[in-house]
């Protein structure tokens, strides 16, 4: 109160201070100055942080302890579980259900009591084209899909293959719409021009690579990259940025004649096979293999075509046999038909009714029975 006093009165009053005047003025004058000093804008607290009382520590503890154990006593939620009714299920491909029900004594029965036919290829493509035909939708020149349930068990036990894609080449192709952007990486100037006009949409060498690694051209400027066997070397320098693209033996997009790569993949038909999430030694692949109005012996040409392509990603080591069941399927219509893909080359048979392949046909059951246990 009185510092507060003397500050104030020294403010509002004009002092002269001489040092030869005051034997203690070395010393007041700078404490002086600083009573003298504006008052600056920042405002300075002493604060002092000092333990709480035992008993308050005490409190605390017991406090915090109730409130875990409060957290403890709420209900857990539920983890989401992979049921039939999902969104992730609804787009999945479920496998046939091969548990050797009676075969349906009549065209009139309940599906979930009987097994359902195989039908030859010829009859499967008969009953599409009658519901296709100009009477009922009149859609005669539809296209025609193959769904290919696949075996995607390794050697090892608990291994499995992956999914992949790949891309194939018809013997009697169709018009599909479809985009096929294609890269050609070449060494000479001749092979460059050649896959240009081949369909490629950019051709050369070292310089696609810097482009590549610049960031001038990515993935999504293409769909395929083809590459001569010269310029391998050089393009694994990018092999990081190429990813899936990169050539390998089983995409087949590597080799020296540059102009039937292009071709392949220009001409060719991209497909997939799927992985079931539920079921992992269950993929499937669904490709459009023609039209309706095509002849039979071109559709089935172009389906084992498809199935041959697909065996090459499978490794040779692999127990069983990679298709397992094949249906034709023709969109606007729910309608599929299993039919017997064994009768288009003597390499494949039905494993359901052979004595081969009784551990596959055991690990399909399991997996089909444990998943229908699931859905209970």
């Amino acid at each position: 109160m009185f510092l507060n006093l003397v500050t104030k009165s020294l403010r509002n009053s004009s002092i002269t201070i001489h040092s030869n005047q005051f034997t203690c003025a070395k010393v007041l004058i700078p404490r002086i100055g600083c009573l003298l000093a504006p008052p600056s804008n920042d405002n300075f607290l002493q604060t002092r942080s000092y333990a709480a009382r035992k008993g308050t520590r005490i409190k605390r503890a017991m406090e915090a302890k109730k409130r875990a154990l409060a957290r403890k006593m709420l209900p857990k939620p539920e983890k989401r579980k992979f049921t039939a009714g999902s969104s992730a299920q609804r787009i999945q491909v479920l496998r046939s259900d091969p548990t050797g029900k009676p075969l349906p004594p009549d065209d009139v029965y309940f599906t979930e009591g009987f097994t359902v036919p195989s039908y030859s290829i010829s009859d499967a493509l008969s009953m599409h084209r009658e519901t296709h035909s100009s009477t009922i939708f009149g859609l005669e020149s539809n296209l025609l899909h193959a769904r290919i349930e696949v075996y995607m068990k390794a050697k090892r036990k608990t291994k499995f293959i992956d999914g992949f894609s790949s891309t194939v080449t018809y013997p009697f192709p169709f018009p599909l719409q479809r985009r096929s952007r294609i890269i050609a990486i070449a060494k000479t100037v001749e092979e460059q021009e050649a896959a240009k006009a081949a369909g490629a949409i950019l051709a050369g060498g070292d310089d696609i690579i810097r482009n590549i690694k610049s960031g001038l051209v990515s993935s999504i400027d293409y769909e395929h990259l083809v590459c001569h066997t010269d310029m391998l070397i050089p393009l694994t320098a990018v092999r990081g940025l190429i990813g899936d693209n990169f050539p390998s033996k089983s995409k087949g997009n590597f080799g020296t004649d540059i102009v039937a790569l292009v071709k392949k993949f220009a001409e060719g038909y991209d497909y997939q096979c799927k992985k079931n999430i539920s079921q992992d030694n269950f993929g499937y692949i669904d490709l459009a293999i023609g039209t309706l109005n095509m002849e039979d012996d071109k559709l089935a040409a172009n389906l084992l075509a498809l199935i041959t392509d697909s065996e090459r990603h499978r490794p040779s080591d692999a127990p069983g046999q990679f298709p397992e069941t094949v249906w034709l399927i023709s969109p606007e219509t729910e309608e599929k038909f299993k039919i017997k893909f064994w009768e288009l080359s003597d390499k494949y048979v039905d494993i359901f009714e052979s004595d081969k392949y009784k551990d596959q046909v055991e690990a399909i059951l399991k997996t089909v029975k444990a998943e229908t246990s699931a859905k209970v």
